[in-house]
């Protein structure tokens, strides 16, 4: 189960990446697998503009597709792997209360010390 969510993630991220290469003026990208096995990737050229989040979030609402289960968000630099908004996480919960379930993958620190990757769950953000 662990090897198959790392590989999931890794391809989560590879699309995100690629995308990043294809649009460098983006800010942040945001690739999301769905429990259909769905994936989604969307891109934000100012991350403070909720449009590109709502428009995602329509097209999961039309589509039926609305549980989440793996989300990465990058930004910009391409390395760094972080939270999306607290909009976006709210927003994402309000569609379908499952995706509080949602695993998160994030740049994090190991017990040594040493930079690793770390998976949380949205629900976990929340505050």
């Amino acid at each position: 189960m662990v090897d198959e969510i790392k590989e999931q993630f890794r391809a989560l991220r590879e699309k995100a990446e690629r995308r990043l290469r294809e649009e460098p003026e983006a800010q942040q990208l945001i690739a999301l697998q769905s429990a259909k096995g769905e994936i989604y990737v969307f891109s934000s050229r100012d991350w403070t503009d909720p449009a590109p989040e709502e428009a995602l979030l329509r097209t999961l609402r039309d589509s039926g597709d609305t549980e989440i289960e793996l989300l990465v968000c990058l930004w910009q630099d391409g390395f760094c792997l972080d939270l999306p908004s607290m909009r976006f996480r709210r927003a994402l919960t309000a569609l379908d209360e499952r995706n509080a379930d949602t695993l998160i993958l994030m740049n994090g620190e190991g017990a040594d010390g040493r930079p690793c990757l770390n998976a949380i769950r949205l629900g976990k953000t929340m505050g």
